[in-house]
């Protein structure tokens, strides 16, 4: 309970992403609650043309307490599809390794008129290293622009 304030610094690096190939790292460091937390990120984007992107990351945080000290990975990936200027297809995948969970999103979007749009999509949550599905959800959602 209460405030809690914390001091972080960062350094970080990246390329233009208007590259095809492009990416970036980032180091941290600071204060965590009562101890001291220190992290990296990087990430790496393939952009080959106009219909197809494709992004792959990790984050690391290491984490050192008055109470114990812990390592804790994300690694993450995300794909998008470009079927035209209307129609699109997301999906995300990432994997905790504090969790053992692997969650992925697929999402689904096509804009059939100005301000209107059909939504699909698909959550997932799975524990490691046995398979067994914590979540799942399927979601439909259709929005209108009624003009009067």
């Amino acid at each position: 309970a209460g405030d809690h304030e914390f001091t972080g610094y960062q350094a970080r690096f990246s390329t233009s992403p208007q590259r095809v190939l492009s990416g970036g790292a980032a180091f941290n460091w600071g204060d965590f609650y009562n101890g001291e937390r220190t992290g990296f990120t990087s990430s790496v984007t393939l952009a080959p043309g106009y219909h197809l992107i494709l992004n792959a990351g990790w984050d690391r945080n290491d984490i050192v307490l008055p109470g114990g000290s812990f390592i804790t990975d994300l690694v993450r990936t995300r794909a998008s599809y470009v079927f035209s200027p209307r129609t699109v297809l997301h999906a995300f995948v990432q994997y905790n390794t504090d969790t053992n969970q692997v969650a992925s999103n697929i999402r689904f979007n096509w804009t059939y008129r100005p301000l209107s749009d059909i939504y699909v999509v698909y959550n997932d949550t799975r524990l490691t290293p046995s398979g067994l599905t914590r979540e799942r959800a399927l979601i439909v959602k259709v929005t209108r622009l009624i003009s009067f």
